[in-house]
This record gives C-alpha cells, sequence and structure tokens, in this order.
C-alpha cells in the first residue's frame, strides 16, 4: 500500500513543479532567480513551461533507468545512487540551457551570462525530483529497491 502511496505523492509534486511553471509570475523558477530583463523574456517566450516539463521528464528518465533497466546487484548501493543523482544533476541543467539558448536566440537576444546563473538551479530542482522519482518508484525494483535508504 505504502508504495502506491509514494507512486502518487511523486506523481503529484512533480505535476505540481509542471503546473507552477505555468504561473503567471514564472512560478518557482522566478522565486530562485530573477533578473528583470531576461525574467521577462524568458517569460514572453514561454520558456518556463517547457524547461519544467524536460527538467521532470529527465529526473524521472534516470530514476526509471537506474531502478529498472541497470537493476543490477552490483549497483545497488547508496554511492551508485548518489551517481545517478550527479548524472541527473548534470544532464537536466545541460538540456534545459540548451532549449533556453536556442529559444533566446530565436528571439535575437543573448543572455550568456544570466542564462548560466539561470540554469544552477536546474541542479537543485534536478536533484530534488530525483529524490522524488526515486522515492516513487523503488518498490519495483528487484535488485535496487534498497537504495538510497533501506526500506
Amino acid at each position: 500500500m505504502k508504495r502506491y502511496i509514494f507512486l502518487t505523492l511523486g506523481i503529484a509534486l512533480s505535476v505540481l513543479f509542471v503546473v507552477a511553471a505555468y504561473l503567471e509570475s514564472g512560478g518557482l523558477y522566478e522565486a530562485l532567480y530573477y533578473q528583470r530583463d531576461f525574467s521577462q523574456e524568458m517569460y514572453e517566450l514561454g520558456v518556463y513551461p517547457t524547461l519544467a516539463l524536460l527538467t521532470v521528464a529527465i529526473t524521472w528518465g534516470i530514476a526509471a533507468l537506474y531502478y529498472y533497466v541497470i537493476n543490477s546487484v552490483y549497483f545497488d548501493r547508496w554511492w551508485h545512487w548518489g551517481l545517478m543523482l550527479v548524472v541527473a544533476a548534470i544532464a537536466t541543467p545541460a538540456a534545459c540551457y540548451a532549449v533556453s539558448d536556442a529559444a533566446l536566440a530565436s528571439a535575437g537576444v543573448d543572455y550568456a551570462v544570466q542564462l548560466g546563473q539561470f540554469e544552477m538551479q536546474h541542479v537543485i530542482w534536478a536533484a530534488l525530483l530525483f529524490i522524488v522519482a526515486s522515492l516513487s518508484m523503488r518498490w519495483w525494483s528487484t535488485n535496487c529497491r534498497h537504495t538510497p535508504f533501506p526500506q
């Protein structure tokens, strides 16, 4: 029963993260990084919802990769899970940077410095969402279900 509760909570938190990106104020993104011109441009281009969807997809995808594809008894320690957390925390900002940079370039503006600073928050969001995804889906893994925390 608790596995379904964790899965439901994980999905709900991820959906709330995406819904928050649709808010008029930029949601959680502008709460952690706000620079007037840059944030206005990102909001007007409608990049925030795309970044939120990309963040959720990458973090849940990497968690699924760890728990169901790798799923090895030789790769089931907390430091292996931590390695996957680091991968998620690097891959997510890299992908979001590429999407944001392409959107800003198509608009003819250059905010390279602000974009680099803005992407640092994706490290935080990726880590948090990877933990949420891990706690949501680990219960059905055959070998890695005890990672990172014993049941």
